[in-house]
């Protein structure tokens, strides 16, 4: 079998492996970030780690490897699909218990981002109300409250990063 066919292949395994589960992780992320709950962003955060799991796996990764040293996909889109589904496992070629580590944190960071709401002359406000004075405003002082209600999430999230 020519090693086009063979990369061919893997990537149609490969996504029925993952179609569903990237999607099941998409939908977990836009309830947690709607909900802002801890449940939500726990059951995200879960299903992240059993998808980076995927790309993390070291067999899949050194196939990808022999495919990019060996085989020059002659198709384009092969091509891009071969460099996205490398960068993905590379990314991810790490200790297991570092992945879920960031995975947490990083989950921990994406809900201080989505739950934060800035405060203006003592008002809480939301994004689109801060985009909005930002926006449509004329007054300089009014316009800098804004936007430094819209970066006080930095100090929520600085020592976690």
């Amino acid at each position: 079998m020519k090693i086009e066919e063979q990369l061919s292949n893997f990537i149609t395994d490969h996504l029925q492996k993952v179609k569903p589960l990237a999607r099941r992780v998409k939908l977990a992320f836009w309830r947690a970030a709607i909900s802002g709950r801890r449940e939500d962003y726990s059951e995200y955060s879960k299903l992240e780690l059993e998808l980076r799991r995927i790309y993390s796996n070291p067999g899949d990764f050194e196939r990808l490897t022999t495919f990019k040293k060996f085989g020059e996909a002659r198709k384009s889109v092969l091509k891009r699909q071969l460099d996205i589904l490398y960068n993905s496992y590379l990314e991810n070629q790490i200790p297991f218990e570092l992945l879920e580590k960031i995975v947490a944190l990083s989950t921990e960071i994406e809900r201080k981002f989505s739950v934060f709401r800035g405060t203006i002359r003592g008002r809480t406000v939301t994004d689109n109300e801060i985009k909005e004075i930002l926006k449509r405003s004329k007054n300089s002082i009014e316009r800098e409250e804004a936007w430094s209600a819209g970066k006080a999430v930095g100090r929520e999230v600085a020592d976690d990063l």
